[in-house]
């Protein structure tokens, strides 16, 4: 039964009737299946498009008392099989990890870590020990990797939210001086894992757009998409790259969705660069038809990005129930205010000032506080760790900074962290320091 269906899996053959024959007979006799031919069966039907699940429900109970028996690469076909079937049950996912750390560092080679790694964050299964296994598997090979193979393993490691970065420093070293060699879903996997990771790699950045102008012409909507967003995220802002995939982008704004529709406005957005070939009654008309589809971090960058428009005086923008819409989700965001946040508000009253806490601007923005110095309306903001990469502003952090200055016309004095958190603790050095600032 299991070589049947593995036999005409790979040879292409489609029926639905066939292989649900297969799977009931298989479900009726799977005690006499071995551990092997439990891999053959789940291997042809992540293949052959009509995954059963009871069938891979079924067998991942039932090998769970046998995977002691199953070799490296029975394994590694099984959790694939079952992430690429869309059947990745947990708590087998989970006896999968423990068992495949049980096993000496050896079994398994750079590849196949990273095909297992993929899996675990395709399921959205975060493991880890199992991800502590896998990177020192393959941080000593990163050099015999394949330019695929580097992105995929920093994407699955972004994706998860696992960032280890010795891992991520290996994988972009290696990708130093041949960036030539990765192809348009890779360098946007590249800029998309860096960027969520928040690593602070201009250098990486750099080589990813050098190599992304000369192939502005082979990115899919989604790639486009993926790639401005972390580029602006991550505050890499070469106006170079954004030129050279604005056509790319017109020409797929039909394939787009709203994700990819809301990251490529609020990245041309953030680096200020004003597409026009892009931005023009298409674009509004392709937003406006799927404008039920925006989650709301969706339509809070819409927001951002007609604020923008609004301010260049721009003939192509939101009209003005959208306008309203996306300015209703900007302004009602949750606010969380910081134990630093607070410290400061505190030292401010004690200094005879009194802020406005969690002041809203007239575009929509809020600020931590508002003071008066000698008449003069300032905004204070406590900027923590999340609005930097390393030292340097991130996207939404320099956006923020820019659109207030220019449309509310408020100066604001940024607090870093790093002086707020290195400041000599006594309330004197505390005031002075912020008397200073401001």
């Amino acid at each position: 039964l299991s070589n049947i269906a593995w036999a005409f899996s790979m040879l292409g053959y489609d029926s639905r009737k066939f292989f649900d024959a297969i799977a009931q007979r298989s479900l009726s006799r799977l005690n006499d299946f071995t551990h092997q031919d439990m891999v053959m069966l789940v291997l042809a039907y992540s293949r052959n498009g009509h995954p059963y699940p009871e069938l891979f429900e079924r067998i991942a109970s039932e090998s769970v008392s046998q995977l002691s028996k199953f070799t490296a690469l029975d394994l590694f076909n099984m959790v694939i099989s079952y992430a690429k079937a869309g059947h990745p049950s947990e708590p087998w996912m989970k006896a999968m990890a423990e068992e495949i750390v049980r096993r000496p560092p050896s079994s398994f080679s750079a590849q196949t870590s990273i095909g297992i790694t993929w899996a675990y964050s395709s399921a959205g299964i975060r493991m880890p020990a199992l991800f502590n296994y896998l990177s020192d598997e393959c941080i000593d090979h990163c050099d015999m990797l394949q330019s695929k193979e580097v992105a995929s393993l920093a994407w699955s490691f972004a994706s998860i939210g696992y960032f280890h970065r010795p891992l991520l420093g290996a994988l972009a070293d290696t990708s130093d001086e041949r960036w030539g060699d990765f192809d348009a879903p890779s360098l946007a996997n590249m800029a998309w894992a860096y960027a969520t990771a928040q690593e602070d790699r201009s250098g990486l950045f750099e080589g990813i757009t050098n190599a992304a102008i000369c192939r502005s012409d082979e990115f899919a909507s989604q790639g486009v998409s993926m790639l401005l967003w972390s580029c602006a995220a991550s505050g890499n802002l070469d106006r170079r790259l954004f030129d050279s995939l604005a056509a790319r982008a017109s020409e797929s704004l039909d394939e787009c969705n709203s994700q990819y529709l809301a990251n490529i406005a609020w990245a041309y957005t953030v680096a200020n660069v004003d597409a026009e070939s892009l931005f023009d009654t298409k674009f509004v008309d392709v937003v406006a038809e799927k404008i039920d589809e925006f989650d709301d971090l969706g339509l809070c960058q819409l927001h951002q990005w007609n604020t923008w428009r609004k301010a260049m005086a721009a003939d192509a923008v939101l009209p003005p129930v959208l306008d309203e819409l996306c300015h209703n989700r900007f302004i009602h965001q949750q606010l969380v205010q910081s134990n630093l946040q607070k410290g400061v508000m505190s030292e401010l009253m004690l200094m005879g000032i009194d802020p406005k806490e969690e002041f809203q601007t007239q575009s929509g923005y809020h600020l931590d506080a508002l003071v008066d110095v000698d008449g003069e309306q300032i905004g204070l903001e406590v900027d923590g760790p999340h609005h930097f990469v390393g030292r340097k502003p991130t996207g939404a952090t320099v956006l923020k900074r820019r659109q207030v200055s220019e449309v509310d016309g408020i100066r604001l004095v940024s607090l870093p962290y790093w002086e707020l958190n290195g400041r000599d603790p006594s309330e004197q050095k505390k005031q002075k320091y912020l008397k200073n600032k401001l």
